[in-house]
């Protein structure tokens, strides 16, 4: 009995089974690597918003410790003044 035709086709059905394998492993990682895209989109999309957000919050904190703002407010609702020199005592050790 030939075993040469029997080992062909079976040589032959593995390299079948190995190529659909490749090909699926293929379609597999392209679509790993579209989903990660979109993803890496939406991210910096998310960075670049928070960026943004942070950026305003920097503004607001230096516009609410502007120092005239401080010295209006400690002047009005605290009632607060400069100390006129005769006020001031000077301590020494």
């Amino acid at each position: 009995m030939n075993l040469r035709p029997v080992l062909n086709f079976g040589v032959a059905l593995t390299a079948w089974f190995a190529l659909i394998a490749v090909g699926v492993g293929c379609v597999y990682a392209k679509h790993e690597s579209r989903k990660r895209f979109v993803a890496l989109g939406k991210l910096e999309q998310e960075r670049d918003e928070l960026e943004v957000e942070w950026n305003q919050l920097r503004i607001e904190q230096r516009a609410w410790s502007n120092h005239n703002r401080i010295d209006n407010i400690a002047r009005e609702a605290l009632d607060m003044s400069v100390p006129q020199a005769e006020d001031i005592a000077v301590i020494e050790q």
